[in-house]
């Protein structure tokens, strides 16, 4: 192969480190210097070149003239090489070429004789006057992150997109001389930073033109954490195909690098480095709103300033904005690749915002003091957002204003800040609720009730509701209404968002009597069947509550008491370190930490209030009721501890009461869950809801219609389903629950259990790895 990358350089500039292996982790700007040699040039070598002296004309068994850039009117060297170097070389002008043939003007010179140890090479030069290598006329770089251990391509794992730079009248270019590459929209296929420079540094003495090719990436692991699950990473795909004339009918020549990588998410040292550093004090919300002050604290026995960075980025869900533009990822995400903290009171900005509707939204970070001593390093900045950043985030969907802020320490960027940005206006007072009836359980599958309550208690993995309404003023202006499950110190007055979304009055008519016609739905929880009414979030107007100054609204918000212990809770409080994960059970159960629902109405720049404990209970909070879970191949009855894949199975929970009390039939509802080991896609099967015929659920009513809760004795309520194991991901294995809840006589009973009895862990999953049972 005449094209060969010789060598590559992987710098990052700012933080001071370089390697020949592509190295960085997500967020980090590395600087890719590429050494490439081009010549067309065909050998004998392992090539066995023929000569047809009548016709002048070269066949090439195993290596296409095309490809290797000979074109008609090419001037030509001819040379033959002994063991003591060139012993005979002349010049000639391409006739014709094919992939195979080579037809030459004039007659040929002294061919090649294998036996004597001679070999021939034919190369395309200059001119006659000018014999070295013909440079290539047109180069097409592409470059991108691909996953490992599969073949690397062009498509950008983010949107498709290609990345393309194309550098032309490369011919004319002089030893010594560099061009800039044109950057091909669409762009938005990854973090390339414009500017990307072909070098053309020499010419070698065995025949070839030396090139060095630098670009700027910012390592695009910040979209998808799951990039690198398990040992996977990202590496780098670079393709250079290079023509030697322009507007070349023929394929290019291309080589191509697309070798092992060294890469990392957040909070790990690449890929198989380990760093004894820690996060200790991270941001619990970020204001894209206002500036704000944060102080980080990271744990470390080997602290370097010069070698400590802070990054950025916005990360959107919503493919419109980030997809198929022609623009870089670095201006749609406002990236702010991972930067210096040295000079401290030095101000870092991110990269500006080139959407139409947002051009220039961009923010800002100040280093306002690096203290390092006791094994720690405290980081001090102030986060500024710019108006138009503002604006961007205002206008943003609930759920899509993810935010990452890193500090990079000990060559690993600890995230400090992973979730939704906020804009927290100063607190007017208090919302006056007309209705505040609190919260709505699975078996209330309503979107309004009457009356006022408090002290809602409920379990781990429970699906909720809070339901209230309120009254708003005749021709007053109001900007929007947040709503956001939290966790609240009493005694501090510390919060953390655990999920949050609002309803904007932007765009919503108004009517002669000064009154926005509300009636905006929302989508909150994806999991649950199609039939729950704790799907959307809903603001509506009341007019039964009207009065001659004001009107009425409700809201109906629904949500799941988050179980995922396996993925971070960013923003928690350190009272809860190191478990600061999204399992919200724990969140109320430290002294003045409580979990509430805060709803807040914006107007004039100023919060309206109200909020409503709940209490998260674990997995079987009730003593009084024993329960027990079996699974069944449905084909021959047999009871079995392992699932069976390929058969149908059912699956039968009993739920006895121990204290001498009965079940009400008329007052009793249950479920049961199934989801894969440690994801999100849990799905049920309900004595509230009728089966909505979803044929991705694995669980299914035993008549089809739905789950029905049968009594074989007075304590004792029984509750079954079918269990389609083709249809679920059991790659990890899978995990049941049942919940159940009811009011024997005077007595409310609520409780839930895994499988095996036992809290919902790892040791109380059931694994689909065993073998499939037969009947």
């Amino acid at each position: 192969m005449p094209i060969q990358i010789t060598n590559q350089l992987f710098n990052n500039n700012n933080l001071g480190y370089q390697y020949n292996q592509y190295t960085a982790n997500a967020g980090d700007k590395i600087f890719c210097k590429f050494f490439v040699r081009t010549a067309m040039r065909v050998s004998s070598v392992d090539n066995p070149l023929s000569l047809d002296p009548s016709l002048n004309q070269v066949t090439s068994p195993a290596v296409s003239w095309l490809d290797e850039g000979f074109r008609a009117g090419d001037m030509i060297k001819i040379a033959k090489w002994t063991n003591a170097g060139i012993g005979y070389s002349y010049f000639r002008s391409v006739a014709f070429v094919d992939d195979t043939h080579l037809d030459i003007n004039g007659p040929t010179g002294s061919w090649y004789d294998v036996t004597a140890g001679e070999q021939m090479v034919i190369t395309v030069i200059n001119s006659s006057t000018d014999p070295t290598p013909k440079p290539y006329s047109n180069l097409e770089f592409l470059i991108n992150h691909c996953l490992s251990g599969q073949l690397g391509n062009s498509l950008s794992l983010i949107d498709g997109e290609p990345t393309r730079v194309l550098f032309d009248n490369l011919n004319n270019m002089p030893v010594g001389g560099s061009t800039t590459g044109q950057v091909i929209p669409n762009q938005s296929g990854q973090f390339l930073i414009d500017n990307v420079t072909l070098i053309r540094s020499t010419t070698t003495s065995d025949g070839f033109n030396q090139y060095e090719l630098n670009c700027q990436i910012v390592q695009s692991g910040v979209y998808d954490q799951s990039w690198f699950a398990q040992a996977g990473y990202l590496k780098i795909f670079a393709q250079f195909g290079w023509q030697p004339q322009p507007q070349d009918v023929h394929p290019p020549s291309i080589v191509i690098y697309d070798e092992i990588a060294n890469t990392g998410w957040f909070n790990e040292q690449f890929n198989v480095g380990y760093s004894p550093a820690s996060m200790v004090q991270n941001i619990p919300e970020l204001d894209y709103c206002v500036p704000s002050v944060h102080e980080i604290i990271i744990d470390s026995s080997e602290i370097n300033i010069p070698k400590m960075g802070v990054g950025a980025c916005y990360i959107s869900i919503d493919d419109n904005y980030y997809k198929n533009k022609s623009y870089s990822q670095n201006n749609i995400t406002m990236m702010l690749s991972t930067t210096s903290l040295a000079p401290i009171g030095s101000t870092i900005q991110s990269s500006p915002n080139n959407d139409p509707n947002y051009l220039g939204a961009l923010y800002s970070i100040t280093v306002n003091n690096v203290a390092i001593g006791g094994g720690q390093v405290k980081v001090t900045i102030t986060f500024t957002p710019n108006a138009m950043f503002t604006t961007l985030m205002e206008n943003r969907d609930d759920g899509d204003r993810l935010f990452y802020l890193w500090i990079a320490v000990d060559e690993v960027n600890f995230l400090a800040f992973g979730g939704q940005l906020k804009c927290d206006p100063p607190v007017g007072g208090a919302l006056g609720l007309t209705t505040n009836f609190g919260f709505l359980d699975h078996g209330q599958n309503i979107t309004q009730i009457g009356g006022s309550k408090q002290g809602f208690v409920a379990n781990t993995e429970d699906d909720c509701a809070w339901y209230g309404t309120f009254l708003l003023d005749n021709n007053q202006v109001y900007e929007r209404l947040t709503m956001e499950m939290e966790v609240f110190n009493g005694t501090s007055q510390d919060d953390f968002a655990l999920q949050s979304s609002q309803f904007s009055f932007g765009g919503i008519q108004i009517n002669n009597a000064g009154q926005y016609l509300i009636n905006q739905t929302l989508p909150i929880v994806s999991t649950l069947p199609s039939n729950s009414a704790k799907i959307n979030a809903l603001f509506k107007r009341v007019p039964a509550m009207d009065t001659a100054t004001q009107y009425g609204v409700s809201v109906y918000y629904p949500f799941l008491l988050n179980w995922q212990y396996w993925l971070q809770q960013q923003n928690a409080s350190t009272d809860f370190y190191p478990t600061q994960n999204r399992n919200w059970e724990q969140y109320d159960d430290i002294p003045a930490w409580e979990i509430r629902f805060k709803i807040s109405l914006i107007k004039d720049g100023l919060a309206f209030i109200n909020s409503n404990v709940i209490r998260d209970l674990p997995y079987d909070s009730s003593t009084v009721i024993d329960q027990d879970i079996q699974m069944f191949i449905e084909s021959t009855g047999q009871n079995v501890q392992v699932i069976a894949i390929g058969e149908t199975m059912r699956i039968v929970a009993t739920h006895t009461i121990n204290n001498g009390m009965a079940w009400d039939p008329n007052d009793t509802w249950a479920m049961i869950t199934v989801e894969p080991f440690e994801s999100t896609a849990r799905t049920i099967c309900s004595s509230v809801l009728p089966f909505d015929n979803d044929l991705s659920n694995p669980l299914k009513p035993i008549n089809g219609v739905q789950m029905v809760i049968t009594y074989p004795s007075q304590n004792v309520a029984k509750i079954e389903c079918f269990f389609n194991p083709d249809i679920i991901n059991l790659a990890n294995g899978a995990k049941f629950t049942t919940k159940i809840k009811g009011c024997p006589t005077t007595l409310n009973v609520s409780g839930k259990r895994t499988t095996d009895g036992v809290l919902k862990t790892t040791s109380g999953l059931i694994t689909a790895e065993i073998k499939t049972l037969s009947p």
